[in-house]
């Protein structure tokens, strides 16, 4: 509902927009066959409601992993893209622009999610060594972790922000997050 709404959201998030339940089913069943373990996410409340719909199709444990949650957008959270703008519009140039070299107030940088989710990726891969897991994260910790897997920088956050429901698989060797 934020995400349609284009505001920045809590770590608790809200509840899965209207229809958004069969989108995460449909994902499910293509997750089927995959050979995944268990499934890990975020406390926030729309990660655990898609795990709980994906754990249940794939027959695996739903856990929950606080160093998975969405970046702390701290006074942020709740603002709309216009009111931020509105308010903070030099913050929000820059914010648009280079989003890692901006730390929300009382919220996290960037860098600071991308190390929580560095450490919980590392863990999970070294608990998991040689099976599958999969990982549901929202949007920000979303792009965040694909930088890490991929090796890009967080300047290429922007050009990473994709729409709700999306997967992608990787390998991951724990020695080498």
């Amino acid at each position: 509902m934020w995400l349609e709404q284009q505001r920045l959201e809590s770590p608790a998030g809200s509840p899965l927009a209207p229809g958004a339940e069969q989108d995460v089913a449909a994902i499910a069943e293509q997750l089927k066959g995959r050979g995944i373990e268990d499934i890990y996410s975020g406390p926030g409340e729309q990660e655990l409601a898609s795990i709980e719909i994906i754990a249940a199709a794939l027959d695996v444990k739903a856990r929950i992993e606080e160093e998975l949650r969405e970046m702390d957008f701290g006074l942020w959270q709740g603002l709309s893209a216009a009111d931020f703008k509105r308010r903070q519009a030099k913050v929000y140039k820059l914010w648009v622009e280079n989003p890692a070299a901006v730390r929300p107030p009382e919220g996290e940088t960037l860098q600071q999610v991308q190390q929580r989710l560095a450490a919980a990726l590392k863990d999970l891969a070294h608990k998991h060594e040689g099976e599958s897991f999969a990982v549901v994260l929202r949007p920000m910790a979303l792009v965040v972790a694909q930088c890490l897997l991929e090796g890009l920088s967080l300047d290429e956050v922007r050009a990473k922000v994709m729409g709700p429901f999306a997967w992608n698989s990787y390998e991951m060797d724990s020695r080498e997050l």
